[in-house]
């Protein structure tokens, strides 16, 4: 294959590309829009979480709220599962906050000195 035959397969191929993107000038906008929509969402998700409504967040407001609760009440009221509850509770102890289990399973926040 010669040089300029190399030159006109691209040429063709590149031709062919354009050809299956013909894109309207309200397809662009409705692209736009789309993006700025899943940019809003995702800003939002974002914010959310700074804001302190992470799951670890809800469960640590959870053993405030209650002088005891259980690890499947925190899921159920949360919405997650118990395994889910049992890792947030890992990451608040690693941030220094003192969870004990009572007798009954339940668990306590102690107040940080």
């Amino acid at each position: 294959m010669t040089t300029e035959q190399n030159d006109n397969m691209v040429e063709e191929s590149d031709d062919t590309e354009e050809s299956n993107i013909d894109l309207t000038s309200q397809d662009y906008q409705d692209i736009i829009i789309a993006l700025r929509n899943e940019v809003t969402e995702l800003r939002d998700q974002v914010e959310k979480l700074s804001n302190g409504s992470g799951r670890k967040s809800q469960v640590l407001e959870m053993l405030q709220k209650y002088e005891s609760v259980s690890i499947l009440d925190i899921s159920k009221e949360i919405g997650i599962s118990t395994k889910n509850v049992s890792s947030q509770l890992t990451y608040l102890r690693s941030d220094g906050h003192k969870i004990f289990t009572d007798n009954n399973g339940r668990k306590i926040l102690m107040p940080k000195s």
